[in-house]
């Protein structure tokens, strides 16, 4: 596995303290081999090993290494890592996400790191808590796909529904709601039947493609996420259509901060 870009907080994870904030060309993860899956958070990477293990290297503030060391800005060491650690409680995985989150091979959702806007998914009030080591997301069973975020967390069942929990501010929880509450347990975003896929935007957003071809998005619309002009509406709390694609069949998405990526075939 390789990697570049900003070094802050070790998130190259070749173990070298660079000097320079960011390397421009790729450098090798140390010690990483007969991976099979990989994910990316805004401070830390995350990979799969062939063995159904979970790695994580970089930031480990609210613990987000998962490695069962808690971050003690007074003890070196504990708020980053340079390489590679393996995630506590982590077997038999078969993909990771951004943000501390993981799939098991028997459909269970896995989560380490903060429980801000109740991220652990467990119905837990407490801001301030924590995981140090992975934890079963209760009654989530049956997932096929994960997608995880500094907001959110999405998970697809095998039966083609989509669950969210999470920040509600932007409505990106897909529900219907309104409120701004956070969503501390996993939910039905409303309306949707049929999932294949599914993609996170870190600007509040949730997209899916339906087995029809159709693209699906919610959430904010500041920057015009939902494919369609600012003011129509500024926000959805229900998944809307994305019409301009959705006619031409869309196969694969892959979302970034202010939006998405579709594939559609040639023609």
């Amino acid at each position: 596995m390789w990697s570049w870009g900003r070094t802050a907080y070790g998130q190259i994870g070749d173990g070298v303290d660079h000097e320079a904030d960011y390397l421009t060309t790729p450098v090798r993860v140390a010690g990483l081999t007969d991976v099979v899956a990989i994910a990316s958070g805004y401070d830390n990477g995350y990979a799969v090993k062939s063995d159904g293990t979970v790695w994580s290297w970089g930031d480990n503030t609210w613990g987000r290494l998962g490695s069962g060391v808690a971050c003690d800005k007074a003890v070196p060491g504990t708020c980053q890592s340079n390489v590679p650690v393996q995630v506590v409680g982590m077997t038999d995985a078969v993909a990771v996400a951004d943000e501390g989150y993981a799939l098991k091979r028997d459909g269970t959702a896995w989560v380490w790191g903060s429980n801000h806007y109740g991220l652990l998914g467990n119905g837990s009030t407490d801001n301030q808590a924590q995981s140090l080591v992975a934890l079963q997301v209760p009654g989530l069973t049956d997932v096929v796909e994960v997608k995880g975020g500094i907001d959110n967390r999405y998970a697809l069942k095998a039966d083609g529904t989509v669950m969210a929990w999470g920040n509600n501010l932007h409505g990106q929880i897909g529900n219907g709601s309104t409120s701004t509450e956070h969503v501390r347990s996993p939910v039905a975003v409303s309306g949707l039947t049929g999932v294949v896929t599914i993609a996170l935007g870190e600007a509040h957003n949730g997209y899916a493609v339906t087995s029809d071809g159709s693209l699906w998005a919610w959430g904010d619309n500041l920057n015009f996420q939902l494919g369609r002009a600012r003011d129509q509406p500024r926000t959805s709390a229900v998944p809307l259509r994305v019409d301009r694609v959705s006619g031409i069949g869309v196969t694969r998405i892959s979302a970034y901060a202010y939006g998405l990526l579709a594939l559609v075939p040639a023609g």
